[in-house]
């Protein structure tokens, strides 16, 4: 509970009423920024080279920091170092490829994991029916690949070494081509979408075990994240061969982030009452945001995008951290955490120090019972500018600079958990979040409906500063029985945002703002070989913003001009709200010498149209502009 998605993963995920560039994704230690694949129906982090997860929306340890909502901590497992082995699979959506074994037997390993989606052919195939049963022609694609390799080897009794490289990057296009007539009118519009991200690291860790009590791990590491999206527009209206107009606009963004960064972290267990873990982390982040915008495009000859306009200004931010905590033993019932994770921040024209101390108490009332209230504190020196109200999103990652501070959040958590045996248990938890010096685009220049306003020379200039606070109930109930297996999750939650400058400085929802989210699962293994599985997902509807009402200008001299809408408050459409099936099956044999599988599942089995977006479109042969509706994803086998 507590995380909220976007539309079929679009938007990312949103923990506790965060946005989603407050989640901290970790792979072997190195951040990652945008941790997905097919719009969030794929994590990055291929579950055949996983060794252990760590996920945390809410009492968070002193060694972790630089966002505000949440951490995933992903760690890779070492490869076999007595025997070579491999797994592949595939199916109706992508092929995954793995093998290992050792460098020197029983000192070092190696593990190589490779995965391509084939999902070419049957989006094409069941978008361009889409398209033509809506009178249009056109098709979207999707495709992605992604590269995870791991080496390890012993140096003596008390030193090993590691080497991790991960390189992603995925692709969607979409094109669109739709043409309406109406006597002697005519209207066409033609949309061209283009985006392409990808994240790549090299990790390097030396681990040495000073003593029985003091462990240490020095890491140095590179990571490169990039984003492009290029969109083209052209609306052609003509209301007789001598009159019409042409509306054309080609938008191009790209924005990257480098990162070479070195740590140190110490682990000391001076007796059973502690546990004391401290580090320190030095890193060099390189931004290169850019956005360019051209009228007037020629619909059979598109300009070239020329590249030294796109380069904004190169942000380069050092960043100093450092940690100290202490797992504190007080009784055999009763446990402390506590510490603090401080960051020493310099960014062109001003250094930033910021403190995020942490509290964490818990207490084993009964064996089957157990209570815990909880305090963090947070930081995030990065920000993220997303445009999604006109479709495709515009990610923009920019640093704190001089003007804009980093986002801050303060979280209180109180919590329970109780289990029956080894079969149920359950847990319920409430918490309370403050977030400041939260940025977004300023609606009143026109920076959210004009993209020529934005550009990475002048984007401090768009965006004014605000708050937000969330709150909420988040209750689990998860069972094991014999062959049958499930959860159920359930989450009430209301989150708002707050800016002088919008919304006429009242306070607004948060786009996910969403009331209930409820998730079911359930498991049966039958017989031997055979398993199957089912979930649905619900949740109530995000918010947007809508025209409510529209008037149009009449000329001194009678002629019809521009027409003007009334949005009335930010975000008080809902759109309607989002639920989906997946259900899976599979069989599974294993042999002397290895195993096979083969698994069937259906995304989306009763093929909702969960909408992420509302399309305002012109209608020539009623003169009226009506609403049309943006899904996803459809049923995928």
């Amino acid at each position: 509970g507590g995380s909220q998605p976007g539309v079929d993963g679009f938007g990312g995920k949103h923990v506790r009423g965060g946005n989603a560039d407050q989640n901290l994704a970790l792979l072997d230690g190195v951040p990652i920024y945008n941790p997905y694949h097919v719009l969030g129906l794929y994590s990055i982090f291929d579950n055949q080279v996983v060794s252990h997860v760590k996920y945390y929306r809410g009492r968070f340890p002193a060694h972790y920091g630089g966002r505000i909502s949440s951490v995933v901590d992903v760690r890779t497992r070492e490869g076999n170092t007595k025997n070579f082995q491999g797994q592949f699979s595939t199916g109706l959506t992508a092929t995954k490829l793995s093998f290992e074994g050792p460098i020197t037997k029983n000192k070092g390993g190696f593990l190589f994991s490779a995965r391509r989606s084939h999902l070419d052919p049957f989006i094409k195939r069941i978008s361009s029916r889409q398209r033509e049963k809506q009178g249009a022609s056109g098709q979207y694609n999707y495709a992605f690949g992604d590269f995870t390799a791991k080496m390890h080897h012993g140096l003596g009794l008390k030193n090993r070494l590691f080497l991790s490289v991960y390189r992603g990057s995925d692709h969607y296009d979409n094109t669109l081509l739709r043409t309406d007539t109406f006597d002697n009118s005519r209207s066409s519009e033609q949309l061209k979408q283009f985006v392409d991200w990808g994240n790549s690291l090299s990790v390097l860790r030396w681990n040495h075990q000073a003593s029985d009590k003091l462990f240490a791990n020095l890491a140095v590491s590179h990571s490169n994240f990039f984003f492009i999206t290029d969109e083209t527009t052209i609306d052609t209206f003509s209301f007789s061969p001598q009159i019409g107009f042409v509306d054309n606009l080609r938008t191009y963004y790209r924005s990257s982030i480098r990162t070479s960064s070195a740590r140190l972290d110490l682990d000391y267990v001076p007796n059973d009452k502690h546990y004391l873990r401290a580090g320190l982390a030095l890193a060099h982040h390189s931004f290169q945001p850019g956005h360019i915008s051209i009228n007037n495009v020629n619909e059979t000859d598109l300009p070239p995008i020329p590249n030294n306009n796109i380069s904004g200004p190169s942000n380069r931010v050092t960043e100093f951290n450092a940690h100290l905590g202490d797992d504190w033993k007080i009784t055999k019932d009763l446990q402390l955490c506590i510490g603090v994770f401080t960051t020493y921040l310099d960014v062109p024209g001003r250094l930033y120090l910021l403190l995020a101390p942490r509290l964490n108490l818990f207490w084993q009332v009964h064996q089957n019972w157990s209570l815990y209230g909880a305090f963090s504190r947070t930081n995030q020196q990065l920000h993220l500018l997303t445009r999604t109200e006109a479709g495709l999103p515009n990610d923009l990652w920019v640093p704190s600079t001089a003007n804009v501070a980093p986002q801050r959040a303060q979280s209180w958590e109180v919590g329970a958990s109780w289990k029956k045996g080894a079969f149920l248990r359950s847990k319920l938890a409430l918490y309370y979040k403050q977030m400041s010096h939260l940025i977004a685009f300023n609606a009143q220049n026109g920076s959210e409906v004009n993209a020529d306003l934005i550009d990475a020379s002048n984007w401090e200039e768009q965006v004014v500063f605000g708050s937000g606070t969330s709150k909420g109930l988040e209750w689990s109930l998860h069972w094991h029985h014999r062959r049958h297996s499930g959860w159920v999750n359930y989450t009430w939650s209301k989150s708002e945002r707050q800016f002088p400058e919008l919304n006429g400085g009242e306070k607004f929802p948060f786009r996910y703002d969403l009331r209930h989210v409820l998730n079911i699962n359930y498991a049966y293994t039958a017989a031997q070989h055979w398993r199957f599985s089912a979930g649905w997902s619900f949740n109530s509807g995000s918010h947007i913003d809508l025209a409510r009402t529209r008037w149009q200008y009449i000329r001194e001299d009678g002629i019809p001009d521009f027409y003007y809408f009334n949005f009335g408050n930010k975000n008080s459409f809902q759109l309607p709200a989002y639920h989906r099936l997946d259900v899976s099956a599979q069989y599974e044999k294993d042999y002397q010498h290895g195993s096979w599988a083969i698994a069937f599942g259906i995304y989306n089995t009763y093929n909702r149209h969960n909408l992420h977006a509302i399309r305002l479109r012109f209608d020539l042969a009623t003169q009226t502009q009506t609403y049309r509706g943006v899904s996803l994803i459809p049923m995928l086998p």
